[in-house]
């Protein structure tokens, strides 16, 4: 969120999905990103192309920072899916 810590969504009641979806889904989703649609970008993009973007990226206050990219991953908490599926799309476009 660049460095945003009050973003105007958070007096959302339903805005954050943590609320409104249950655990076990809600790390379904997450695991599902990393499983099936991160796959398939490193192999359409291709590996280096795809963690060029995520090493070059500036360190930002509230955006995690892949020094060495995302392709080499192979374990990633909650918040790590989180953080590159914020991403991928940009990155996906500075690779292309």
């Amino acid at each position: 969120l660049s460095g945003v810590h009050q973003p105007y969504w958070r007096d959302w009641r339903y805005a954050n999905l943590s609320c409104f979806l249950p655990g076990k889904l809600l790390h379904t989703c997450h695991k599902y990103f990393g499983d099936h649609p991160l796959k398939w970008c490193k192999e359409v993009v291709g590996e280096d192309k795809l963690d060029a973007p995520y090493k070059a990226h500036h360190k930002r206050v509230g955006t995690r920072h892949f020094g060495s990219g995302v392709s080499h991953i192979s374990q990633m908490t909650c918040c790590e899916h989180c953080d590159i599926e914020w991403t991928i799309v940009a990155m996906i476009a500075g690779a292309a």
